[in-house]
């Protein structure tokens, strides 16, 4: 299923990646769910973990005016503790469960990329 998602970065990418937003779309569905995320770094027995928590901030309508890089300046006027967010884009080619397999995939890519 991971195979089958695209993971990409919306807009300019700012060094601080460990907290931002990323927007989940769907092929042929307009609706574009906003999640907002941090990462973190934890360490348990002497060995260091990151995590990812999110949290839904919205959903919007992908129209041909209402684009990810307008959804993304959207989302820096509304959350004001995040000047310039990094913002990812995970887009599903299929029709897979949002809660169920895309926001778990969303974190494990995310996780391969807020690590480096």
């Amino acid at each position: 299923m991971e195979s089958q998602v695209k993971f990409e970065p919306v807009g300019i990418m700012p060094i601080y990646t460990q907290e931002g937003f990323i927007l989940v779309s769907k092929e042929n569905r307009a609706d574009i769910h906003a999640y907002q995320y941090q990462s973190n770094l934890l360490q348990l027995a002497g060995e260091k973990f990151r995590s990812v928590s999110m949290w839904l901030v919205g959903v919007f309508q992908k129209t041909i005016v209402n684009t990810l890089e307008r959804i993304k300046l959207q989302l820096i006027r509304e959350v004001k503790e995040l000047p310039n967010p990094a913002t990812w884009r995970v887009h599903s080619a299929q029709d897979f469960p949002m809660e169920e397999t895309l926001i778990p995939i969303s974190k494990r890519l995310l996780l391969q990329h807020v690590a480096k």
